[in-house]
């Protein structure tokens, strides 16, 4: 099923968020005409003349790498290019305050609905020729499937942000570009129930009801348990993997853990599969990861398609862990956009692991 933008979510005035309750339950929240027109056009310029002036390098997903030094080789063509918005950067300050500003009032909305501690972090600027596109991908991860990687940074990202600074008449006949759209594959998840993260636990997968739509399902990385006595100097705990959902208490509050599968030593990616495994087939087959390889060409069965298009001015909110998407090629023009993440603390490794 494909979702339309307008249909989809609905329209909101200048600067404004609508409800968002769709990111609370793993889809996406999108605000029409939520940037200004001027200050939409002023930004789009900046950006032009920073890429003339040589700030912007080629970008994408591309993990091939070249040389003694394993640069990626990205196609400049089928990737896009970015500049990375630091306090250093020339160009138009001014436009890039007045755009902070609006941004810190998102920041401030998400943390206090959310419950997060959220931070603005990344943020660039981005522009995608004819041809440039993004594969399916996701922008976090549980840290336990990180490798080497894994509990090594103080922050995570944690809300994917993207502003949309095409020109007007975009996707229009004879209009100045089109293509370039955001496809997400998004699945209902249940209210009420968190998603994304819970107690600094990620979301790893989706647990379909029998009543429709799907639950989220958490990967808890450092379930304690009592060591064996018989090796003297030895930890007092150890750590295994294992999953759960949320479930309400009796005042109707989700707050309580149903572990629902089965406990195996964590370190590294294969502690998904391991966990999934320790589900009986009957069960197991109702259990879906979040994470959408790109070599799946159909929507995966159970997900909705949402599709929106690059018009200018537009904001788009979605939970980094809980939402696969892609960006489609731009068919002609050149798609401007700015994005990033508001980042939250990231889950560290317990105190008493060390006991």
């Amino acid at each position: 099923m494909r979702l339309l933008l307008n249909a989809m979510l609905g329209m909101s005035v200048a600067s404004t968020l609508p409800s968002l309750d769709p990111l609370l339950r793993g889809g996406i929240v999108a605000a029409p005409n939520w940037l200004p027109a001027d200050l939409t056009q002023r930004l789009r310029q900046d950006a032009i003349t920073l890429q003339k002036g040589g700030s912007f390098t080629a970008s994408g997903l591309s993990n091939t790498a070249k040389g003694d030094k394993l640069q990626q080789g990205f196609n400049e063509k089928a990737d896009r290019s970015v500049c990375a918005i630091r306090q250093e950067l020339g160009g138009d300050r001014q436009s890039r305050a007045e755009f902070s500003k609006l941004l810190e009032g998102v920041r401030s909305k998400l943390d206090r609905e959310l419950g997060r501690e959220l931070v603005c972090a990344e943020q660039y600027y981005s522009a995608s020729g004819p041809g440039a596109r993004l594969a399916r991908h996701m922008d976090e991860r549980h840290e336990e499937l990180k490798g080497a990687r894994g509990y090594s940074a103080k922050y995570r990202r944690s809300i994917s942000w993207l502003c949309y600074l095409c020109e007007d008449g975009w996707d229009d006949a004879g209009g100045p570009g089109g293509g370039g759209a955001l496809r997400a594959y998004l699945r209902d998840g249940a209210a009420g129930a968190p998603c994304g993260s819970h107690d600094g636990n990620l979301q790893v997968a989706w647990r379909k009801l029998s009543k429709g739509g799907a639950e989220p399902v958490f990967l808890d990385a450092w379930v304690q348990v009592e060591a064996p006595k018989h090796i003297e100097g030895g930890p007092r705990y150890l750590s295994y993997a294992a999953l759960y959902r949320v479930v309400a208490d009796a005042t109707g509050a989700y707050t309580e853990r149903d572990y629902i599968s089965g406990l195996v030593e964590g370190g590294g990616a294969h502690t998904l599969d391991d966990l999934l495994a320790t589900l009986k087939p009957d069960d197991a087959k109702h259990y879906a990861k979040v994470d959408v390889p790109a070599a799946v060409t159909m929507p995966p069965v159970g997900t909705s398609e949402a599709l929106v298009p690059p018009l200018g001015g537009t904001l788009l909110l979605f939970d980094s862990v809980s939402v696969p998407h892609e960006v489609l090629a731009t068919t002609s023009g050149v798609r401007w956009a700015m994005a990033g993440w508001l980042h939250e603390p990231s889950q560290g490794i317990p105190e008493w692991l060390y006991l």
